[in-house]
C-alpha cells in the first residue's frame, strides 16, 4: 500500500495516524516566497499542548510504500515538502474542535535571518559592517572590494546562512548544489556596466554583461540560457 507521510522528530507517520482532516491537507507552492503547507488534526482538544510546536521541523511525502502503515515502516514516495510550523489556528464548534496547523518552507529562514556581508577593514580582519553590501565580494586587500557577479553573491548569500544554522547546532534549512566561487572582473568605477566579453561566472553558468549602449534611464537586462542577470544602468 502507499501513503502520504509526514515526518516529524524523527516520527514519519501517515497522515491518517496524524488525524489530519481529508480535504484540510494543502500545499502551495510559490516562487521567491515561502512554499506553504497546511493541514488540520480533527478531534483535538484545543486547550491541549500543540502536537506541532512553533518552529517545529516537518518533511511531508508522498506515495511512499508500507505493508501496515505503521510508524517508520516507509519506503520509496517523493518529498514534497519540509519547512517549519509558523502558523497556528484553534477552532471550536457544536460539532467538533480541532487545529489547523500552517507550516512554511525554507524562504521563512532566509526571509527571517538577516544577512550580514563580511569584509576585510583596516585592521585586515574581517568584520561584519551591519549593511549589505550586495555584488562585491570579500576584500582581496585592504580598503578593496571586488566586484562578483549575481551567481556568486546569491551562493554567498545561501552558504552565510547555512553557516550561521551550523555554528548554532540548528539542522539546515536547505540543501543546494554549489559550485566554486568565481569573481569576476565587473569594473563599475566609470561607466557602471561591465568590460565587453568579461565573465563573470563560472563556464558551465556563463552569464555575459553586454556594452550595447542604451539611456541611462532604462534599465538593461542580459540573459543566457533564459536567465536573466540584475539591471545595469
Amino acid at each position: 500500500m502507499t501513503f502520504d507521510t509526514l515526518e516529524h522528530n524523527g516520527v514519519e507517520r501517515s497522515f491518517a495516524q496524524w488525524r489530519f482532516e481529508h480535504r484540510s491537507v494543502q500545499l502551495s507552492r510559490h516562487n521567491l516566497r515561502e512554499d506553504v503547507f497546511r493541514a488540520t488534526v480533527a478531534g483535538v482538544n484545543i486547550s491541549d499542548d500543540a502536537t506541532f510546536p512553533f518552529e517545529a521541523e516537518v518533511i511531508v511525502r508522498t506515495g511512499r510504500e508500507s505493508a501496515e502503515g505503521n510508524d517508520n515502516s516507509f519506503s520509496g514516495g517523493v518529498t514534497k515538502f519540509s519547512g517549519k510550523r509558523v502558523g497556528m489556528e484553534a477552532a471550536a464548534t457544536g460539532h467538533g474542535q480541532g487545529v489547523t496547523y500552517e507550516f512554511l518552507g525554507p524562504w521563512y529562514d532566509l526571509a527571517n535571518t538577516h544577512y550580514l556581508q563580511t569584509f576585510q577593514g583596516a585592521a585586515v580582519l574581517p568584520y561584519a559592517p551591519g549593511e549589505i553590501v550586495l555584488n562585491t565580494s570579500t576584500a582581496n586587500a585592504v580598503r578593496n572590494l571586488s566586484f562578483i557577479s549575481m551567481g556568486d553573491q546569491l551562493q554567498a548569500i545561501l552558504q552565510w546562512l547555512l553557516d550561521q544554522y551550523a555554528a548554532q547546532g540548528m539542522t539546515a534549512p536547505f540543501q543546494y548544489l554549489g559550485r566554486d566561487l568565481h569573481a569576476g572582473a565587473v569594473d563599475l568605477s566609470v561607466t557602471g556596466t561591465a568590460t565587453v566579453g568579461v565573465n563573470t561566472d563560472k563556464a558551465a553558468t556563463r552569464l555575459i554583461f553586454t556594452s550595447t549602449p542604451v539611456p541611462r534611464s532604462m534599465p538593461r537586462y542580459t540573459h543566457n540560457s533564459s536567465r536573466v542577470i540584475s539591471p545595469s544602468r
